[in-house]
């Protein structure tokens, strides 16, 4: 574990939930814990945001449901090296995770026809990270927003 992998929340002991006696929920007395925000880890700092959004994703839907280092290891290594400012995908199906930076023209083995076709039609999660927070969409709009921000960055580029 290095200084900024996601820890445990101390708080609720990585549950994400806190006794909250004061408050009163359709369930009951828990709430979102306080100090991580439900997530269940904390970050040390503010260097590996996107990947706590995407393990927050991870243990709350449950999926992959095998091949798992895909996300634990492999995901993780990826986005260690990446600026968590810059946008990206990411899909899961039960069989792993796919992380797809849109600054790869093509994207590692991936084609933007690959993403509308195949994963489209295969069972799959989509999420976009803008930057700031990591939002499910469906398959159409990640592959748009996909096109979208190789475009920006093929502007810039004959800018400079």
């Amino acid at each position: 574990m290095t200084r900024d992998d996601p820890k445990p929340c101390k708080r609720c002991d990585g549950t994400g939930e806190e006794y909250r006696p004061d408050l009163h929920y359709s369930d009951g007395p828990w709430a979102p814990c306080i100090g991580c925000h439900g997530y269940g880890f904390q970050q040390s700092d503010d260097s590996m945001r996107h990947a706590t959004a995407i393990l927050a994703a991870y243990w709350r839907d449950g999926w992959p449901t095998h091949y798992r280092a895909d996300v634990e290891v492999h995901d993780m290594n990826a986005l260690a090296e990446r600026d968590p400012d810059l946008p990206f995908a990411w899909a899961t199906r039960e069989t792993g995770s796919v992380l797809i930076f849109p600054e790869d023209m093509p994207p590692s083995g991936f084609t933007d026809d690959f993403v509308r076709r195949d994963m489209v039609n295969e069972n799959h999660r989509f999420y976009w990270w803008d930057g700031s927070c990591l939002v499910q969409r469906s398959g159409a709009e990640v592959a748009e927003l996909i096109s979208m921000e190789r475009e920006r960055i093929r502007r810039r580029m004959r800018a400079a």
